[in-house]
């Protein structure tokens, strides 16, 4: 039966940092249900991937490190496949960086 975990960074997340700091809270839950014999196979990191063109509230275009976003992701689930006692998948649901 396939089980894992989710975290959503949230809408819209413009910063490479809120990226790290959810998907760092995912380790401590891995560790914790290796130890009762659980092991997850898929890990959701959720939304937030931020839409390009989107302005602040004062009409300037926001310019989101993708780039940098997108190496902290890489990075995290590397993090978390070597916490996790067996593979992992991965799911990312790209929302309005695709859409909008």
């Amino acid at each position: 039966m396939p089980s894992g975990l989710s975290v959503h960074v949230g809408s819209q997340q413009v910063t490479a940092e809120a990226w790290d700091e959810a998907i760092g809270t995912l380790a401590a839950p891995l560790g914790a249900l290796d130890r009762r014999g659980i092991v997850p196979d898929r890990i959701n990191l959720g939304g937030g991937l931020p839409a390009l063109g989107v302005l602040d509230r004062y009409g300037r275009p926001l310019k989101p490190p993708t780039h940098r976003i997108f190496q902290v992701i890489r990075a995290g689930m590397e993090r978390l496949s070597t916490v996790n006692a067996g593979p992992l998948r991965f799911l990312l649901e790209p929302g309005r960086h695709l859409v909008a």
